[in-house]
């Protein structure tokens, strides 16, 4: 008897722990979380998704000297946000045009002379690939010129980026502090690829997690979500 109570009683703690490693439990991972505004929409099932923001970068360095809007102003697609400024920039087209210059001068001078002076029918050609080169580079040197205006790629809200707090700088270049946007950053630096601002719609937004390596595999599509802000730390959204 008292044999059988004991393989009963090992059967049951058996049951038991294999219930526990079988039946899902409930748990709880906590992260960091960031609020962003989303970047494409579908309508409908099968439709094409449409652009709902787009983040706006400088595309070249330069010195913030012109802010046209501020966060919460509608824009339109194309208008202008931001203007800088590359006296670098700016000089490096004065001295490529001058080069175009001489060179187009040059070849006049050689097709004046070319009746006259054999060597210069063989310099023509030359010459002429040089001032297409020399083209080339002054249309990409003003398509630069031309970025320095900061402009809206697409109608919305404009929206700030992450706020930053200003690296150290070296004492000559003054980084922007805060958002690029701010009126104390006029006359600071942008690096090429600094986010400006967000065009987008700020009732459409979605929120990222910030999960942990060693918490990835617990997580699974479908699991609900639920996310506390700073702003409102006594109510929680689902």
């Amino acid at each position: 008897m008292k044999r059988h109570r004991v393989v009963a009683t090992v059967g049951i703690v058996a049951l038991v722990l294999a219930m526990i490693c079988w039946i899902p439990l409930p748990y709880h991972i906590k992260c960091a979380v960031r609020i962003v505004p989303r970047e494409v929409g579908q309508v409908d099932a099968g439709e094409e998704t449409t652009v709902i923001s787009r983040a706006v970068y400088a595309s070249v360095p330069c010195r913030l000297t012109e802010c046209f809007v501020e966060p919460g102003t509608e824009v339109k697609a194309n208008q202008l946000l931001a203007r800088g400024v590359n006296h670098d920039l700016d000089l490096q087209v004065l001295k490529m045009a001058a080069r175009l210059s001489e060179a187009e001068l040059q070849l006049q001078t050689l097709r004046l002379l070319r009746g006259v002076d054999p060597d210069a029918a063989g310099q023509i050609q030359h010459v002429q690939e040089t001032i297409q080169s020399l083209q080339e580079q002054v249309q990409e040197l003003k398509q630069n010129q031309a970025r320095l205006e900061i402009r809206a790629p697409i109608d919305g809200t404009v929206l700030p980026p992450v706020q930053r707090k200003a690296p150290p700088g070296d004492g000559r270049l003054r980084s922007w502090d805060g958002s690029p946007l701010d009126p104390i950053n006029i006359g600071a630096y942008l690096n090429p690829n600094d986010m400006v601002c967000i065009v987008g719609d700020p009732e459409q937004l979605d929120v990222e997690l910030i999960i942990d390596q060693e918490d990835i595999e617990l997580v699974r599509q479908g699991q609900q979500v639920e996310v506390q802000l700073e702003l409102y730390p006594s109510r929680s959204f689902k």
